[in-house]
């Protein structure tokens, strides 16, 4: 055990170098995404097939729980590109006290339930603009709908908190502030 360690029962929980228990682990499942942000450094790439797999990733997220870490927040790229997703938070959230997600939302609506059986506990959904003309502009793609839409199922579905994300863009979108506060409170997310 080194000095980033204590012994904790069964469990060794690790610290930062100010001493702070970590408690959460973050893991990229994928570096694809299905939008070109125009804020994102990777504009939509889709061209990685040298990703881990589900076993690597569940045996990350095991370990990290055994070290102490009891949440697990997946991300990409963007994560609901996985077949696999709901295999891998199955597996995971049978050791994590929180498995969460961080999505741009697009395939959120068919996946929210799976996910949600799974052991999925919240969400975190990118929504750029809640208009379609700046959404288009700021991600390259005309899915404001099925974003919208994929919001609205993941409340349904008790992914609670459900929370929306805006990066906000001078000249572009930092107007609409109060029409994206007024969404997330008609179905019941935060901003």
């Amino acid at each position: 055990m080194n000095s980033n360690q204590e012994n904790y029962g069964s469990r060794v929980l690790l610290h930062d170098r100010f001493g702070r228990k970590l408690n959460s682990l973050r893991i990229s499942v994928t570096q694809n995404c299905n939008l070109e942000c125009i804020y994102c450094h990777r504009e939509g790439e889709i061209v990685s097939t040298n990703y881990m797999t589900a076993e690597e990733i569940t045996t990350i997220g095991e370990i990290a729980c055994q070290l102490g870490m009891n949440k697990v927040k997946l991300t990409g790229g963007e994560p609901l590109l996985r077949e696999d997703l709901p295999q891998i938070v199955s597996v995971i959230s049978r050791h994590a006290h929180e498995v969460s997600l961080t999505t741009n939302g697009v395939l959120l609506e068919k996946c929210a339930y799976p996910l949600f059986k799974a052991g999925l506990k919240r969400v975190n959904v990118s929504l750029p603009s809640p208009t379609p003309k700046n959404f288009r502009k700021i991600t390259g793609r005309d899915y404001i709908q099925q974003v919208k839409d994929g919001i609205k199922a993941a409340v349904k579905n008790h992914l609670h908190p459900v929370k929306i994300n805006m990066v906000l863009l001078k000249g572009i979108n930092i107007d609409e502030v109060p029409e994206a506060i007024k969404f997330a409170q008609e179905v019941g997310a935060i901003l």
